[in-house]
């Protein structure tokens, strides 16, 4: 299966292709979005961009070695891409922005760039021919264990703060008489002596200029990639759910992404608490504690003694208080007896 846009700016998501002959991808203009897919290929090119400025994303291009994976003469924004097994990982002709890309094990450059304004940032680099080869800004990659590091970068170019290192050649500059200046990038050492033995410049044939490395960074640049042991190559699935479905318009849902859930906003009303009822009438005593039982019993017991002592008082004022009461008292008194 292959696509071919004629100025048009379609969604190319979660397919696989796989083709022998034709670039499966060609962009005729437009601003396509092209993203998610697995693109295997025998000749042509991987992505084949005539014109145009498609953003091409997240994708995993493996090819037969011969071929460029992505072939760019508009203006294309590639980043986050899988390149593997390729004549080249990327060549790009026209102003191109590379960024976060992993490519490896391709037989000649990872990255070809004929354009002094292309960024090239942030990319991985490794076990090809050429890691970088070109013109552009060279930013914040990591470009090891190929056979040259950079290949013929010329004075107009900014090479900075990249990781360099473990390459068979770091830099080779080509027929060139201008000096090349590359600094602040990690070498994997600090002996200027040992760089130097890594760099072919005007040292080793006169016709060429001199690559400026010092100053140096003394430590790896955190902010460069990590270099991938493998990238894997994914089949199409028998399933019915195959990412090789061959639907040019898929965007995914919105269940197809995590969404975290947001915090409760605060509100002004008064929370509602849940509590047992209290106040339960005696029908359903069961529902009392056994404190609550307790409390019950001494204002009953309470109560009952200021009852007694309100009629023993009551009582003995009775007594005291009645004539009749005293006038019984008097006539039974007992006479006097003299002796």
């Amino acid at each position: 299966m292959s696509i071919v846009t004629e100025g048009s700016s379609p969604k190319i998501i979660n397919n696989y292709f796989s083709t022998t002959s034709n670039s499966p991808i060609t962009i005729n203009g437009g601003f396509p979005i092209i993203t998610k897919n697995a693109i295997n290929f025998v000749s042509s090119n991987g992505i084949h961009i005539n014109y145009g400025s498609p953003e091409i994303s997240l994708n995993v291009i493996n090819g037969a070695g011969q071929s460029y994976g992505i072939y760019n003469e508009g203006t294309a924004i590639i980043s986050d891409n899988n390149i593997t097994g390729c004549y080249s990982g990327i060549c790009a002709i026209g102003q191109s922005t590379i960024q976060k890309n992993n490519i490896m094990n391709n037989v000649n450059d990872g990255i070809r760039s004929n354009n002094s304004n292309s960024l090239i940032q942030n990319n991985a680099l490794s076990k090809n021919l050429v890691g970088i080869s070109g013109n552009g800004v060279i930013l914040n990659n990591t470009i090891a264990n190929n056979n040259y590091g950079l290949w013929a970068p010329n004075s107009s170019e900014s090479i900075s703060y990249n990781n360099i290192f473990d390459n068979a050649q770091n830099v080779h500059l080509t027929e060139n008489a201008s000096n090349v200046n590359a600094f602040y990038n990690w070498w994997g050492t600090t002996d200027a002596f040992a760089i130097n033995q890594t760099i072919w410049d005007f040292k080793n044939a006169t016709n060429l200029g001199t690559l400026n490395f010092i100053p140096f960074l003394n430590q790896t640049n955190p902010f460069a990639p990590l270099v991938q042991i493998l990238i894997a190559i994914p089949q199409p699935s028998p399933t019915a759910t195959s990412v090789a479905s061959p639907t040019l318009y898929i965007t995914p849902t919105p269940n197809s992404y995590f969404t975290a859930t947001p915090e409760p906003t605060p509100t002004s009303s008064t929370p509602q608490i849940t509590q047992e009822p209290q106040g339960t009438p005696f029908s359903t005593m069961g529902q009392f504690s056994i404190m609550e039982i307790a409390n019950l019993l001494v204002i009953v017991l309470a109560v009952a003694l200021a009852v007694t002592i309100i009629v023993v008082i009551n009582i003995k004022y009775i007594k005291t208080d009645n004539p009749r009461s005293k006038s019984r008292r008097r006539r039974h008194k007992p006479k006097n007896i003299r002796s």
